[in-house]
């Protein structure tokens, strides 16, 4: 039967779903660093300073990790199609609201109360669940492929945009471009996405009936048979503690300079509409840095390439501390921060599924964005306040390489959970 339903052209259906969520994830990441993009014209229109910013976007992240546990059982419930369809008709709203806003707490209320709820139905936790979905030999490569599309589209989408807003109105291309993506992304999810292969009488990575049946003999032949855990079993381990608060400190100078980008660019010396190529450099080596980081990790196993890309974004973080203050060697830094440290981003989920099983990984991992998001919801907060006190933003790349340190000893320090324990070697048989 699984031959017969191979999908369009022959191809494994899951890649089509691979190919939508591509697409969903990349243009929802306009919606998620909106205020970013437009930051330059948005500051000085309104006479908000970076610590402003920087607190806003903070808040905005620790409510998003309030709707990712929401989202999580949502996704577990109902399924990511509904969850991306509830998400972008939400996102429509928050959109003509947040084009509207002249104040900061319509500033807190359209985006840390409308539009986070949003963009964690729609986008990275609906995605990633597909893709380990679908996908157990292949999970962090499809992974990759899809939140490459951030470094693609960022790159083409980001520049134009804040050209466009230069040219014109930052609200009135935020508003077009808004709509037109949260529209994208309920058509995909109508006529793409499926919750998961089983519902299409397909294997996970489109194995044969005889491949998934040596597979299924142990680790079950349903999905609820697979070695699991439960979110409250998940919660109770070491693993998950250590792990999401190694990835949470490393996320949190991560989003502090996300976040701050634009303005980064103009600190060094570059004007506000050129700022943008800041974000383009670190979009465009993402694409390899995500694509190639799933892959090896495929290859190589999750937790090694952790330890790989910690050490190498340390590295970059230690360079920019040292030499990044001139335009030039900023780019350098966001080019290297887009190879080294997307990959770590790549390979939270599929690790997850990994340590917890695929049966409640939407729930699971609306918890471990919850608990990253807590500690990385801190970080836009910290960047502002360093440069709004020292004038500059050299403290907060110290400041990343030593949670890269951290984060490495985080990782060298879990072991196996049962669930991994259970997949890697077949039952003993009676």
């Amino acid at each position: 039967m699984a031959e017969e339903a191979k999908g369009k052209g022959g191809i494994f259906y899951g890649w089509w779903i691979i190919v939508a969520c591509f697409f969903i994830y990349g243009f929802h990441t306009i919606l998620m660093y909106g205020l970013t993009i437009y930051a330059p014209f948005i500051l000085p229109q309104l006479g908000w300073n970076r610590a402003d910013l920087g607190t806003i976007v903070s808040v905005f992240m620790w409510c998003a990790l309030v709707w990712g546990v929401l989202a999580g059982w949502f996704i577990d419930r109902y399924g990511p199609k509904l969850s991306m369809i509830t998400g972008a008709s939400i996102g429509i709203v928050g959109v003509y609201l947040f084009t509207t806003m002249t104040t900061k707490g319509e500033a807190y209320l359209y985006l840390a109360g409308i539009m986070s709820l949003a963009i964690m139905l729609q986008g990275l936790l609906p995605s990633q669940t597909l893709a380990r979905r679908w996908f157990l030999k292949h999970a962090a490569l499809a992974t990759g492929i899809l939140m490459a599309s951030f470094g693609l589209i960022a790159a083409i989408c980001f520049p134009v945009l804040m050209r466009l807003a230069n040219e014109y109105d930052w609200r009135t291309v935020a508003l077009y471009s808004g709509i037109a993506i949260e529209i994208l992304v309920i058509l995909l999810a109508l006529t793409v996405v499926r919750d998961n292969p089983e519902k299409m009488g397909l294997h996970m990575d489109g194995m044969t009936d005889e491949q998934a049946a040596a597979v299924q003999g142990f680790i079950g032949k349903t999905l609820a048979s697979e070695p699991h855990m439960t979110r409250v079993e998940a919660l109770k381990t070491p693993q998950f503690w250590i792990i999401c608060i190694g990835i949470g400190l490393v996320s949190a100078v991560f989003s502090g300079f996300m976040t701050h980008t634009t303005m980064i660019g103009v600190s060094v010396g570059m004007k506000p509409s050129q700022s943008a190529l800041v974000m383009t450099a670190f979009a465009l080596t993402s694409v390899l840095g995500r694509f190639g980081g799933g892959w090896l990790a495929d290859k190589t196993g999750k937790r090694r390439s952790f330890i790989i890309f910690g050490t190498l974004s340390g590295l970059a973080y230690l360079y920019a501390w040292l030499f990044a203050s001139s335009p030039t060697l900023l780019i350098i830094f966001a080019a290297c921060a887009g190879i080294f440290f997307s990959p770590v981003l790549v390979v939270i989920a599929p690790f997850m599924g990994d340590m917890f099983g695929r049966l409640y990984l939407g729930s699971i991992l609306g918890l471990v964005y919850m608990v990253q998001g807590i500690i990385s919801g801190i970080g836009p907060f910290i960047a502002g306040q360093i440069a709004h006190t020292t004038n500059s933003y050299q403290l907060l790349y110290l400041l990343g390489a030593l949670m890269n340190i951290f984060f490495i000893s985080a990782v060298l320090m879990t072991k196996p959970t049962r669930v991994e324990q259970a997949m890697s070697k077949p039952k003993a048989t009676a």
